[in-house]
């Protein structure tokens, strides 16, 4: 579950995590139900329904990681305007509100949703928390960390805490983003080829016999077990493939 959290976070839903899970289980029920009423045969019904949730998996996959990409540049930024402006002496309160305003606008509304929850009152910890679940990102949750960080030691070393955290985050992303073009399309023509034998299935599906030999008990088990070799080479698709990048970090409160 904690990866599935992660997932919709990311994909910036963090918010929205039951309407999404509403959304992603009730499609994959519709599609098993017209699959069953356009062709009768129930075991191809909980097939594509079990595949409809694989497909939303990869669409939530594919928003996380164009959402990531854009916002992972802009990050150094956001920490070297909050450098500045702990130079200049300003509250923790004054730059999140300088970055509400003038910030990078993809992380504007969710600056200002903090700046808003921390001039109500709310406790900074439960307001960083809701940032990082908002945000979404491991960037985000080292902001977040070095926040409560500096309103715990009074601001010692805070200008020096953001250039090493800008600094650092650079060089991280000049790595991962070369290992990620070369590994990208690979991985993503791996999963589209698993969708091959289904379709394969669905062209079989315009003779009358083969529809009458996938409606047996026979045909029921054949597709199950097409099912579950699918879900398998996708699982393992995805661990091969998988990355060994830096984790999220701890949420602050």
């Amino acid at each position: 579950m904690t990866a599935l959290r992660n997932l919709v976070e990311s994909a910036g839903f963090g918010e929205r995590r039951s309407e999404v899970l509403v959304l992603v289980s009730g499609t994959s029920l519709l599609a098993g139900l017209l699959t069953f009423f356009t062709t009768q045969i129930a075991g191809l019904a909980f097939c594509f329904s079990a595949l409809t949730l694989v497909i939303w998996l990869e669409v939530l996959r594919a928003v996380s990681a164009s959402r990531q990409k854009r916002m992972d540049f802009l990050w150094p930024a956001v920490f070297d305007a909050l450098r500045s402006g702990s130079q200049a002496g300003l509250s923790m309160l004054e730059q999140i509100e300088y970055l509400a305003s003038d910030g990078p606008e993809v992380f504007r509304e969710q600056f200002a949703l903090l700046a808003s929850e921390l001039e109500r009152g709310v406790d900074s910890q439960a307001a960083l928390a809701g940032f990082q679940r908002r945000v979404g990102s491991r960037s985000g949750d080292s902001l977040a960390i070095v926040m409560a960080l500096v309103e715990e030691v009074g601001g010692r070393g805070e200008a020096a805490n953001w250039d090493q955290a800008a600094r650092d985050l650079r060089q991280e992303q000049a790595v991962i983003s070369q290992v990620r073009a070369k590994q990208g399309w690979v991985l993503g023509s791996s999963k589209i080829a698993l969708l091959a034998p289904w379709i394969i299935c669905l062209l079989l599906l315009n003779l009358e016999q083969n529809r009458a030999a996938f409606s047996d008990p026979e045909g029921s088990l054949v597709l199950a077990l097409g099912l579950i070799l699918s879900l398998f080479a996708y699982f393992l698709t995805n661990l091969l493939g998988r990355l060994k990048l830096p984790e999220r970090v701890f949420y602050v409160g």
